[in-house]
């Protein structure tokens, strides 16, 4: 039997800095497949690999191909009941990978920068028949790709910006037969583009900077700034003519689609605090003032768990602790307070998996275990600690 390394580590949660508005991009760390879930970990701060869980300790383990670790595993997307994610490992760089949560169904899926060189794949996200996402072939620069899953299938779809250069695709989020994106059109210009997967059907919709880009039915909401609107809210139905803009943005970060609302983080006379819109200037509202007054709870790595949403934020009594919320004021509380007093657990909100929630928070001992529970404070629990080490990192980030 394997050796289980008890306490999970959870993924480098990275701020990447996207265009104005400011907002915060996570990439994902975590995902259900199938009867497991999949998740990046590690047993020390230093490191970061690919580990696999049940949900109970004794099904919980590192996934290492030809004995090799994964490194750095993130951007996890469901695609033909498989997870396709980025990983480094031996001699291939950074690459798409796809997994069944088993170590026999992981595998490259293909080496699109061949050799040492990476392609750095990231923003997958499911249209009609392939999954979309970035990548570089150290030939033509930081593009939009597709695959159908197989190595033989996995493509260029268009290259916005010829040659060596880089469009950078951000934010790819699916409309049903189409994705909107952001990308760049030339140096330090930026534009809305759809896809239907095809060279074709690639087209700019307008010039734009925008932030994260989130679905509601028909319409891709998103913060975005022109030379005439600063800092707004805008919504899009895949055309010119219907892309307009709501109102304030408000910040608008760590944006997330819970059902037919849009949770983020938006920022007033109140701090940063908990936000929501329904693609309407009338329906975008604060949810909650968490730490009263004007210095906000941050809210932060929104996560979606059936008709319910996790995220970390601080208030001056906990510290950073894990909150949930069912969208309203009432029903948005503390989960549990995992460290008493201010310090904070620091939690690292991962993925919704057979009914509960995971996420990696810090115990007083300097250990980081991964954690599931059901919203309250009795159903808080730890499940497993790598070697009941102190060293155990769930977050896979240097501390």
């Amino acid at each position: 039997m394997r050796k289980i390394w008890g306490a999970i580590a959870i993924g480098v949660v990275a701020a990447l800095a996207v265009s104005a508005p400011a907002a915060a991009y996570w990439p994902e760390l975590g995902e259900p497949v199938g009867k497991r879930a999949v998740f990046a970990g590690g047993p020390s701060p230093w490191t970061c690999e690919l580990w696999s869980t049940n949900g109970k300790a004794g099904g919980t383990f590192a996934i290492r191909p030809d004995d090799m670790p994964l490194g750095s595993p993130q951007e996890f997307a469901t695609f033909k009941g498989k997870a396709y994610f980025q990983a480094s490992h031996g001699e291939t760089g950074t690459e798409a990978w796809v997994t069944d949560g088993t170590e026999k169904g992981t595998k490259l899926l293909a080496d699109i920068n061949p050799g040492a060189g990476s392609s750095n794949p990231s923003r997958f996200a499911k249209v009609g028949k392939w999954l979309l996402f970035s990548a570089n072939d150290g030939k033509r620069g930081q593009e939009l790709w597709r695959t159908d899953g197989t190595k033989k299938g996995t493509k260029l779809v268009a290259d916005i910006v010829p040659g060596a250069g880089s469009s950078s695709p951000l934010s790819i989020t699916s409309m049903g037969g189409y994705a909107v994106f952001e990308a760049q059109y030339a140096r330090n210009k930026t534009a809305l583009y759809r896809t239907d997967g095809t060279k074709k059907g690639t087209k700019q919709i307008m010039k734009i900077n925008t932030g994260e880009i989130k679905r509601i039915g028909k319409y891709a909401i998103f913060g975005g700034t022109t030379d005439k609107q600063y800092n707004k809210l805008w919504r899009s139905d895949g055309t010119k003519k219907g892309t307009k803009v709501i109102g304030p943005a408000y910040g608008w970060g760590s944006p997330v689609a819970v059902g037919k609302v849009i949770y983020f983080t938006g920022t007033d006379h109140r701090g940063s605090e908990l936000w929501r819109t329904d693609g309407t200037k009338k329906g975008t509202k604060l949810v909650k003032d968490i730490a009263k007054g004007s210095i906000g709870s941050y809210p932060e790595q929104i996560t979606p768990a059936g008709k319910r949403f996790y995220f970390a934020a601080t208030t001056p009594a906990h510290g950073k602790e894990l909150w949930v919320s069912d969208g309203t004021s009432k029903g948005t509380k503390l989960v549990k307070n995992l460290r008493s007093g201010a310090v904070g657990s620091n939690p690292t909100p991962l993925f919704f998996f057979k009914n509960a929630f995971y996420f990696g928070a810090d115990r007083a001992d300097g250990s980081r275990p991964l954690w599931k529970t059901s919203g309250t404070s009795s159903s808080t629990k730890a499940v497993a600690r790598l070697d009941g080490l102190p060293t155990s990192n769930a977050g896979c980030r240097t501390r």
